[in-house]
């Protein structure tokens, strides 16, 4: 399930692409990015940048294109795919 889920994920991401949507793309609204006013912890700055790295290199995820790496996507059995966005 847990494959099926990412396969699902990345297949978003590559129609994402596809429609010109890339890494950029990939925004919080500035609501989101106050500190918490209320909560724990109270004051704390959201590094969205940093974690939004991190997620793509966790997902092993191009950081400018959006998408996955092209050694991700053949191993996800979209080697047609991987050709036809990674041929550049």
């Amino acid at each position: 399930m847990m494959a099926d889920g990412r396969l699902i994920f990345y297949l978003r991401r590559l129609m994402n692409f596809r429609y010109n949507r890339t890494a950029e793309d990939d925004k919080l609204t500035l609501r989101m990015l106050e500190p918490a006013r209320d909560v724990e912890p109270e004051g704390i700055e959201i590094n969205f940048e940093g974690m939004k790295s991190k997620f793509y290199e966790l997902m092993e995820m191009d950081l400018i294109k959006g998408i996955p790496l092209q050694s991700v996507l053949e191993t996800y059995g979209m080697s047609d795919e991987s050709k036809a966005i990674w041929a550049d």
